[in-house]
């Protein structure tokens, strides 16, 4: 019984299903609780009979169109049907409430507030403009019609105090329906909008990131690196260092193993690297097996000292199961000087990278090639 409630709910209100359907059940549910409520007080208030009749046909009415809506076959038939509801609750029965159950002094006129938001809400185009110009003719109709002639209204039904009790139950209601669709139309906003960020951010993943290795493209490190010399020429920014690595014989584990063992490698070594760097360094694919760490605040030697963690980590680390043996990487840093450029300071870096692979690969050269500075030690 309880999986059959979920699956009925999911089925009027679920994540999936449209705006316009959520508002239609939303309606008739919320005018089937207002006609059994004004059933109710009728029968307490001991009110003529003419009104509650009308309430209770009302209520029949609504149950059958709901029938009706969960059973249709296609779009067109539901808007059919959720036209039959507007003007059956909105042109003929409304009226007629106003006419039985005490016209001015009811409560009915705040139920023709709530039966034009359903029109607006529930339907479209020319649809729409029909019945809600009728609408608006038939209210307008009665209102005059029971202004020049009272008797229309007082002829079916007098009532005296008890149109206290039963316009505060219509404001009740009014507010409760109206409170309602504005909780649907927040809430499905609310959803849409977390929806539209996640795209966002899965556009704005693939713009700046290499799907790959989940590092960062090319683009987005040019970028990252002319913003660090911004920060540097202004003052914001002490310094910055960057880190070049390939992969030693790569081209050999992919001929060996095949390329989606060469996969499996860069994304190991792209995780090894991301998983030691700073919060504030970032990790970017170069091209092919070639990545660049940028290392802001870093000097010379603070650059060097992580270099060589990354490839003492590498070099200890197995980057696929496939591969017997161990995977190694070579590494050049440079550190910005002003007047550099982007293109400059990457060609420092990777000339130091073409000197470590001259002297042996699985080594990390910095300032030109110079002695290593006293970190090394600590690693070798």
């Amino acid at each position: 019984m309880i999986d059959n409630i979920v699956k009925r709910y999911n089925k009027r209100f679920g994540p999936k299903v449209s705006l316009s359907t959520r508002f239609f059940y939303s309606s008739s549910y919320i005018c089937l609780v207002g006609f059994l409520t004004n059933i109710a007080l009728s029968l307490a208030l001991k009110l003529p009979f003419a009104g509650t009749y009308i309430y209770i046909l009302a209520c029949f009415f609504i149950v059958f169109i709901n029938l009706f809506v969960d059973n249709a076959r296609t779009e067109k038939d539901r808007q059919d049907i959720i036209l039959a509801f507007c003007v059956g609750v909105n042109i003929v029965f409304l009226p007629m409430l106003y006419l039985t159950s005490g016209g001015i002094h009811s409560a009915i006129p705040l139920y023709f507030i709530i039966g034009i938001v359903i029109s607006i809400l529930l339907l479209n185009g020319s649809r729409l403009v029909v019945v809600l110009t009728i609408e608006i003719i038939m209210y307008c109709t009665i209102f005059i019609l029971s202004y020049i002639e009272p008797k229309t209204v007082t002829h079916f039904i007098t009532i005296g105090d008890e149109r206290f009790y039963i316009v505060a139950l219509g404001c009740v209601l009014t507010g409760f329906a109206i409170g309602s669709v504005l909780r649907i139309m927040a809430s499905r906003f609310e959803a849409e909008r977390k929806k539209a960020s996640n795209l966002v951010t899965k556009l704005e993943d693939l713009t700046t990131h290499d799907m790959l290795t989940g590092a960062y493209n090319r683009r987005f490190l040019i970028s990252y690196i002319e913003d660090c010399i911004e920060r540097v020429e202004s003052g914001c920014l002490d310094s910055f260092s960057i880190i070049i690595y390939d992969l030693d014989h790569f081209k050999n584990v992919n001929d060996t193993y095949g390329h989606l063992t060469g996969d499996e490698v860069l994304k190991s070594f792209s995780n090894v690297l991301r998983s030691i760097m700073r919060s504030s360094d970032i990790v970017a694919r170069y091209g092919g097996e070639e990545f660049i760490v940028v290392m802001p605040t870093a000097n010379d030697v603070a650059a060097f000292r992580r270099a060589e963690q990354i490839r003492s980590k590498v070099e200890t680390t197995t980057l696929s199961d496939d591969i017997k043996g161990r995977v190694t990487v070579s590494g050049g840093v440079a550190t910005y000087d002003s007047s550099l450029t982007v293109e400059k300071l990457i060609e420092i870096a990777d000339k130091n990278l073409y000197l470590a692979k001259e002297q042996g690969r699985n080594r990390i050269i910095g300032r030109n090639g110079e002695e290593p500075p006293v970190c090394y030690s600590i690693y070798s």
